[in-house]
């Protein structure tokens, strides 16, 4: 729906400049319309008129250094996660052998 359909028409008989006047109205909003986020853009500075690139906006620099530190993070996370792991096995290995053993010294399986 355009603001176009919803303008009341100029009655019959009007003079041509009421024609031309309403015409030239809606093409300015219909150009206004089509340019305005581009206008706002280039405002806020987040794109360039010329044809290079806009510099990066800082938004950007600061998600990236927000990935730079949750990478950091993650590794050493990771590093801790992997010594955790190791310690449980080596700890399964000596809980085994000490129940070797208990089975051997002739433990039943009884709690004291």
């Amino acid at each position: 729906m355009s603001l176009a359909a919803d303008a009341p028409t100029p009655p019959p008989g009007s003079p041509w400049w009421v024609y031309v006047a309403g015409f030239l109205v809606t093409v300015l909003v219909a150009y206004v319309a089509a340019r305005g986020p581009v206008w706002v853009e280039k405002a806020k500075g987040r794109i360039s008129g010329s044809g290079k690139p806009a510099d990066p906006a800082p938004a950007l620099e600061k998600a990236s250094a927000g990935e730079a530190i949750l990478r950091e993070w993650r590794a050493a996370t990771q590093a801790d996660l992997d010594e955790a792991e190791q310690e449980l096995v080596r700890l399964r290995k000596r809980m085994g052998k000490l129940e070797a053993e208990l089975y051997r010294r002739g433990w039943d399986g009884r709690l004291p």
